[in-house]
């Protein structure tokens, strides 16, 4: 042991106590520090990374706006151009609804794009949109719908792609992961396949019959619609199962309950009474009002699902910045307290080594007559009460006293009744 501390203490007894201090104090502190740096630096990045998925939330609540307009725009246009002439006003005011979303994403994605790297693909989407406009209506419905169809397609990518650079499909925990995982990707994909299913449903209704690649086309439609509506409800469980702050199933459960019953109202009308029917029984307006209720239903339950996550992602900010909080406040009492402590045994020690070269310079000078006083009771306290008796027992021995006796004598020094030298 005497040969590991050898450098340590050859060290220390070349220091006077002031450069101790201040080389222990750096010891402690730097490394202190550098944890403090780091730990805030984790908080402040968690803080990031959730602002980031709030700022992709607020992007797609516009996208959401953006993507409900252009479906119903395509559902006019596709009416309209298959020869209900009725609809132009209201095809015209649809088209203008999808000019006024594209002029409020312009202004979030002015504020956003940099961040969320979503600006090249918003140009291409409004470009795409108004040579989309330039070539309607057109005589041929199939190429409206094609038109329509790639319109959504990169709606849906835009709504991708904040996504991936806002962090949301990143999210880490289990409850706001999921209901994420519904607004960002499920709950479009049932938008469009809705309205897929009702422009091909519609067009049967409207022919009181189909072939047979309609017939599949339907059946399959159908189909993902429900594995849709299962992935999106087993999702939402599992979101329900591991909410700490149990505030997702009270705002999401009866909007989730609302959505599939709708969903699965309008499959069940189709398979009873277009699929599996003899002849197609159900009326173009019972279809619709079923439809309608579904899509409905659908972006209700997107509100409410990006508010409630809006809430869980500043949940998530607020308890880290408290945390953050915390930790600096409880830090920066600790180190006061640890520096009051610090400068008061240094004083400490400081007063009771001059208290210490008092007392040597005054037996030097003959004065023995004055105990030490101290109120240390720490090795140096015994230090003192060593040197206390030393003085005590060289005034009491006799060859001290002969010692100043024979001074006394030659006129060297002289004694007074106390014993004290002059």
């Amino acid at each position: 042991m005497s040969q590991l501390l050898r450098p340590a203490i050859a060290l220390m007894n070349r220091l006077r106590y002031p450069q101790k201090f201040l080389l222990i104090s750096l010891l402690f502190i730097v490394p202190l520090a550098l944890v403090m740096a780091l730990l805030i630096a984790e908080v402040n990045t968690r803080v990031d990374f959730a602002q980031k998925e709030a700022y992709g939330n607020e992007y797609l609540r516009v996208v959401r706006g953006l993507l409900e307009d252009a479906l119903h725009e395509q559902s006019m246009a596709h009416a309209y151009i298959n020869g209900d002439q009725a609809l132009a006003t209201e095809f015209q005011r649809a088209q203008d609804q999808v000019d006024n979303d594209l002029a409020a994403l312009a202004e979030v994605d002015g504020r956003l794009g940099v961040p969320l790297k979503s600006t090249q693909s918003f140009n291409a989407l409004r470009a795409y949109w108004s040579g989309l406009k330039s070539k309607l209506p057109v005589s041929r419905t199939r190429t409206s719908d094609d038109l329509h169809a790639t319109l959504i397609a990169d709606i849906r990518s835009l709504i991708a792609l904040v996504g991936d650079t806002s962090n949301l499909i990143l999210d880490p925990d289990l409850d706001s992961y999921y209901t994420m995982d519904s607004v960002l990707l499920k709950l479009p994909e049932n938008q469009d396949l809705l309205a897929r299913t009702r422009m091909l449903s519609e067009r049967i209704l409207i022919q009181q019959s189909f072939t047979f690649d309609d017939k599949v086309q339907l059946t399959i439609l159908s189909s993902l619609l429900r594995s849709n509506i299962s992935a999106i409800a087993q999702g939402m469980d599992v979101a329900f199962a591991n909410n700490p702050a149990g505030n997702v199933q009270p705002a999401l459960g009866a909007p989730l309950h609302d959505f599939i019953t709708a969903n699965e109202a309008l499959l069940e009308s189709i398979n009873r009474e277009m699929i599996y029917a003899p002849a197609i029984t159900i009326k173009p307006e019972a279809y619709r009002a079923l439809s309608d209720a579904a899509l409905q239903r659908s972006f209700t339950f997107w509100d409410r699902s990006v508010g409630i996550l809006d809430d869980l992602l500043q949940a998530r900010m607020d308890d880290a910045n408290q945390k953050k909080s915390l930790v600096l406040i409880v830090t920066w009492l600790v180190l006061a307290l640890v520096l009051y402590l610090w400068v008061a045994f240094y004083v400490a020690v400081r007063r009771t080594v001059a208290g210490l070269d008092v007392a040597a310079q005054r037996m030097i000078g003959g004065d023995m007559s004055q105990a030490l006083q101290l109120d240390s009771r720490d090795e140096l306290g015994d230090v003192a009460r060593s040197f206390n008796s030393v003085a005590s027992a060289l005034i009491s021995s006799s060859a001290y006293r002969q010692a100043v006796v024979d001074n006394a004598v030659d006129g060297i020094i002289t004694i007074d009744e106390d014993g004290r030298i002059d």
